[in-house]
């Protein structure tokens, strides 16, 4: 533009420049706190979430199921040859070691039992 601005008019637009940098601050200010809360509340979140799929897993079925139960689907499912054994696998078939490395629980009943270890 042929605009030339007067002393005064210099004068008002560098204290209203300062003004609109003061305020961008401010948001800046002001958006930084919040994603920063932000940030925050979604590592609680994921912090409630897990503890939530704790309190799941300790309640599943598959934890009152008595030893000898498991250790008998532990064989079945540890079969070799027997496609007709319904186990989540992608082979169908789990191995013994697979079986041990799910819990402490799981380990110690796999160790026990004696038909997932023989040949």
């Amino acid at each position: 533009s042929d605009y030339v601005p007067s002393a005064s008019d210099v004068h008002q637009i560098k204290e209203s420049l300062s003004a609109i940098e003061k305020e961008v601050q401010r948001y800046d200010d002001e958006l930084f706190r919040l994603y920063t809360l932000v940030a925050q509340r979604e590592s609680e979140q994921r912090e409630l979430k897990l503890n939530a799929e704790k309190c799941r897993s300790i309640l599943a079925p598959v934890r009152r199921l008595p030893n000898e139960m498991l250790s008998e689907i532990f064989a079945q499912c540890c079969k070799q040859g027997d496609e007709d054994v319904n186990c989540i696998s992608e082979t169908r078939t789990l191995s013994a070691m697979s079986i041990s490395l799910v819990c402490s629980r799981w380990r110690s009943l796999a160790v026990s039992t004696k038909s997932l270890w023989a040949v």
